[in-house]
C-alpha cells in the first residue's frame, strides 16, 4: 500500500479532506507502488488559489510537480494526474534504455 503524507503548514486540513487527498493521490500513483519510496503532498494558500506540490521519491530519482487552483481538490487532482504522467514517461524511457542501450563510444 502506498503511503501518502499530507502536509499543510498554516492551512487547516480536516481529517475528511486529508483522507480524500490521500485517496486521490494513491489512486493516481498506485500502479507504480513498488517503484515509489515516499510521497509527500504539500498544500498551501497562494493568494486566492490553493497550491499543491507533490514530491515523489522514485528509487533512485525524485519527481516534483506543482499546481494551483481555486479549489483544494482541483489542485490535488490536476497535480496527481500530472505526476502520474511524468512517472510513466520516466519509467518508459528507462525501460527503452534498458532494452536498447546506446552503442559504445569509439
Amino acid at each position: 500500500m502506498l503511503k501518502v503524507q499530507v502536509r499543510a503548514g498554516r492551512m487547516k486540513v480536516s481529517a475528511a479532506l486529508r483522507a480524500r487527498v490521500e485517496r486521490r493521490v494513491g489512486l493516481s500513483l498506485g500502479r507504480f507502488g513498488e517503484r515509489i519510496g515516499e510521497v509527500v503532498v504539500r498544500l498551501s494558500v497562494a493568494g486566492e488559489d490553493t497550491r499543491c506540490q507533490i514530491d515523489v521519491a522514485l528509487r533512485p530519482r525524485k519527481v516534483q510537480i506543482e499546481d494551483r487552483s481555486p479549489e483544494v481538490l482541483g489542485a490535488v487532482t490536476h497535480a496527481a494526474d500530472r505526476v502520474a504522467g511524468s512517472i510513466a514517461r520516466l519509467l518508459e524511457r528507462e525501460r527503452q534504455w534498458d532494452e536498447h542501450p546506446a552503442p559504445p563510444r569509439r
